[in-house]
């Protein structure tokens, strides 16, 4: 199978060194072409220019190198939301901005993997229940209310699915990819928590005028645009996604080397303690106790020691501003939730309207809507409800169980990364009765996750490692 594999051109293993110069041609002419236009102060065409040359770049490199394609998908995710606030501050708010758009189609050009699908024995199947699930609910989301919203929520939905079975069927190079995904987390855990830390203690100009330029005013979920009572969000777009995109990262970096990992781990510690956000909090405990039950003796104490570490450096920072009561609030809040209104809140939503979106088995389809009869729609299973109906949560669930079925398979008790990706699911199934973490920025981290840990399955698989004879048995 793997000879099958490395036979094939699509699948051959494409690098840096076989890189046409068109691909420099691209970059350079984007970036002076964007510096051309906001200099000119040519707003329109400038954030067009923005959604359209990333995916120029991210063209020329899904034909050349898988890695850096993945790597640079990953980073536009990141900055999009931040470039668009840059681009607001210096020409004015945009409620409907194209930026944000970029992401969705630098991630969708993934879907050249399909043409590879023929010939293969890739266990496909989790990933085509879920997009036969996304399918159906813009099928009725075109037939209730047809819109270009539809369009938007399908593609928020579907690209982190077809992203992660692109990095899926990139199994027969694993250990390439694996080590180019670490990579980008270590590099994304250092920048985006070290910007989320200043952002706390200074926050920008452009982040303070998009806060206050939103249409329904400053939201309270954000503290208040004030230095030390700031909830971080860095350069995403809320403190949730950032909080999920922190928390995931923290599970998958653990594998790396010690001397690089200790320092940005702490980075980033301290900026997913700001967002505030006790449900990915919660979700990343869950994906610790997962790593604990399934490390090596040898690499759990490992883990100790730099969590140790980390602690001895991370308490002395609680007592900086008024970080410490903010937190010491945060987490004493979990000894009260009967009386937390943000708990009071979900109950209530969930009392109102289970019942309602029960009546209608086939939803509302996908969309960009976020507020259902007055209750935002924050919770997994109503929005999956709501979205996709019975029938299609049913099918997306079928295929999320599945994959996380093979995952847990995963025998290597070596590979930390693949067991972080496993911890990845597990934690976003544990946040599920709060939020979805199934789709946007969210969604791409837990299906590159998928993407990853079924990469690892069937790797070792291929390879024939012995710890592997029971899952192939």
């Amino acid at each position: 199978m793997v000879a099958a594999l490395t036979s094939s051109p699509a699948m051959q293993p494409r690098t840096k060194a076989a890189m046409p110069s068109q691909f420099s041609l691209v970059v350079v002419g984007s970036v002076v072409f964007i510096a051309a236009l906001f200099l000119a102060k040519a707003v329109a065409v400038l954030r067009l220019a923005l959604c359209v040359c990333p995916v120029a770049i991210a063209f020329v490199l899904l034909r050349t190198s898988d890695q850096l394609y993945i790597q640079f998908t990953l980073w536009v995710w990141f900055l999009a939301p931040m470039v668009r606030r840059i681009v607001d501050e210096r020409f004015g708010f945009a409620d409907q901005n194209l930026v944000l758009v970029a992401p969705l189609l630098v991630t969708i050009l993934s879907v050249a993997c399909l043409k590879e699908l023929p010939g293969t024995r890739l266990r496909i199947s989790p990933f085509f229940l879920c997009i036969a699930a996304i399918t159906y609910g813009c099928m009725i989301g075109l037939l209730v209310k047809p819109s270009a919203e539809v369009i938007y929520g399908y593609f928020n939905w579907v690209a982190p699915v077809v992203f992660g079975l692109f990095v899926y069927m990139r199994s027969c190079h694993y250990p390439a990819v694996r080590a180019a995904v670490q990579k980008t987390l270590l590099q994304g855990v250092a920048v985006l928590g070290g910007y989320g830390i200043y952002q706390y203690f200074s926050p920008p100009v452009w982040d303070v005028y998009w806060w206050q330029s939103l249409p329904f005013g400053l939201v309270a979920a954000f503290g208040r645009p004030v230095p030390h009572e700031v909830r971080v969000w860095s350069t995403m777009n809320a403190p949730q996604p950032f909080a999920a995109m922190m928390g995931m990262s923290l599970l998958l970096i653990l594998g790396a080397r010690p001397r690089y990992m200790v320092p940005i781990a702490l980075i980033g510690a301290k900026a997913f303690s700001l967002t505030l956000v006790r449900t990915e909090w919660l979700g990343w405990a869950v994906g610790m106790l997962y790593l604990a039950s399934r490390m090596k003796p040898a690499v759990l104490m490992k883990c100790v020691i730099v969590t140790a570490a980390l602690l001895l450096v991370f308490v002395p920072l609680l007592s900086l501003g008024n970080t410490k009561d903010l937190i010491g609030d945060r987490l004493e809040s979990f000894t009260h939730l009967a009386s937390d209104d943000s708990v009071s809140t979900r109950l209530a939503m969930y009392q109102h309207l289970t019942g309602d979106l029960i009546q209608n088995p086939f939803g509302h389809g996908v969309g960009n809507q976020e507020v259902y009869l007055g209750y935002s729609l924050d919770s997994g299973p109503l929005r999956f409800l709501y979205n996709f109906g019975l029938l299609g949560t049913l099918l997306y669930m079928a295929g999320v169980v599945s994959a996380l079925w093979v995952m847990l398979r995963n025998r290597n008790r070596s590979d930390v990364f693949a067991m972080g990706c496993t911890a990845i699911l597990l934690s976003a199934l544990a946040k599920f009765l709060s939020l979805s973490a199934f789709m946007s920025a969210s969604g791409m981290l837990v299906w590159l996750a998928i993407g990853m840990g079924f990469a690892a399955y069937q790797w070792n698989l291929e390879k024939g490692g012995t710890a592997y004879a029971t899952a192939r048995a």
